[in-house]
């Protein structure tokens, strides 16, 4: 460094002396990383909402309308001990336009990871699939998501995230089962 700082003024670059930080006199408090986050007045961010309950994000609404085991077609089977769960989901944008498909929902069973849904699954009874759409201000969508999930799978909870906002919370639609 001082053969780069050599270029300045013979005698002033490397002459300096390097400056100690002063040694704290009092501790000084840290901010903390688990700080609340601000809440919007009128939104509830842990509530669960269940079937055939709207749910009013900042931007949209959610309805979960029904919950049913999908039959498959055309050579479209669940693999063995597992079943093709659809839900049938309603969206609406308020004032804005968002962005829903099928990737933008989730399903969790138990204490489980959350998996995808069957993007091109063919069934008999839940159908339309929803496809990816930008919903303009005031448009609504309807539509099929359908799951491959473990016969066995119990405490269904559907995570739903459209885009509109970064980093928006996920709403959540317990399916009773």
């Amino acid at each position: 460094m001082c053969s780069l700082l050599s270029l300045l003024s013979p005698g002033t670059a490397c002459s300096r002396r390097s400056e100690t930080a002063p040694a704290p006199s009092e501790a000084r408090p840290q901010p903390k990383a688990t700080a609340p986050s601000p809440e919007l007045p009128g939104l509830e961010r842990a509530r669960v909402f269940s079937v055939g309950q709207q749910a009013a994000g900042a931007g949209y609404v959610l309805k979960v309308k029904r919950v049913l085991e999908c039959s498959g077609r055309d050579a479209w089977r669940p693999a063995p001990e597992r079943l093709f769960l659809g839900v049938e989901l309603e969206a609406a944008a308020h004032d804005e336009s968002i962005a829903i498909g099928h990737s933008h929902v989730k399903l969790r069973y138990g204490a489980g990871p959350t998996i995808g849904a069957e993007p091109f699954v063919k069934t008999e009874n839940c159908e339309p699939l929803l496809k990816y759409t930008r919903l303009a201000a005031h448009e609504s969508v309807t539509g099929w998501v359908v799951f491959s999930i473990p016969k066995s799978a119990s405490s269904l909870e559907l995570q739903v995230r459209p885009r509109q906002f970064l980093n928006d919370q996920a709403t959540l639609f317990d399916l009773g089962r």
